[in-house]
């Protein structure tokens, strides 16, 4: 994976490699791969974004590195609907990690409406939206959000334990 930084020197070392090329050999054959390359690079860094590395820092539970690749996405409006999908799926996990439910919800329902499609990040979304609703003492669309996680049938036991407590507390209610 590379980092912004990474990227954006191998973009500027690609051309001005082929502008060396181009000078000293005249060979345009490879100065066409050389700055083709570099288009790739520019292109995959817009289409892209640094996501993957995104969802990598969240996965590891660096939550505030996660925050800071997401910030330095400066046109989240270029990246592929299916990317887009996951920058807000990112951004609304760091907004809940810091405690900005609102924001974080937003996010989460901008992520489901662009098409968000994974079955974890699915069952993640709906279970944090329901915790939003929860707190806002909106329990029929907390349960609502539950059945979703529980559509999903996903494996994994924190999950399932996050899903079991929220069940009980709207039992309560």
């Amino acid at each position: 994976m590379y980092s912004p930084r990474l990227r954006f020197a191998l973009i500027v070392l690609l051309l001005v490699s082929g502008a060396a090329v181009l000078f000293v050999y005249q060979y345009w054959t490879a100065v066409l791969m050389l700055w083709s390359t570099a288009a790739l690079l520019v292109f995959g860094h817009f289409r892209y974004g640094s996501i993957i590395a995104v969802l990598w820092a969240l996965r590891k539970g660096d939550v505030e590195q996660a925050g800071v690749l997401l910030a330095n996405i400066s046109r989240p409006q270029w990246l592929s609907r299916r990317y887009q999908a996951y920058y807000y799926f990112a951004l609304g996990l760091v907004s809940f990690y810091k405690k900005q439910l609102e924001e974080g919800a937003a996010h989460f329902q901008k992520s489901l409406a662009l098409g968000l499609s994974g079955k974890q990040e699915l069952a993640i979304t709906h279970l944090n939206l329901a915790h939003a609703a929860y707190l806002q003492q909106n329990y029929s669309t907390a349960r609502e959000h539950i059945d979703l996680v529980n559509a999903q049938k996903v494996e994994d036991l924190y999950l399932k334990e996050r899903v079991v407590e929220l069940e009980k507390q709207l039992a309560s209610k």
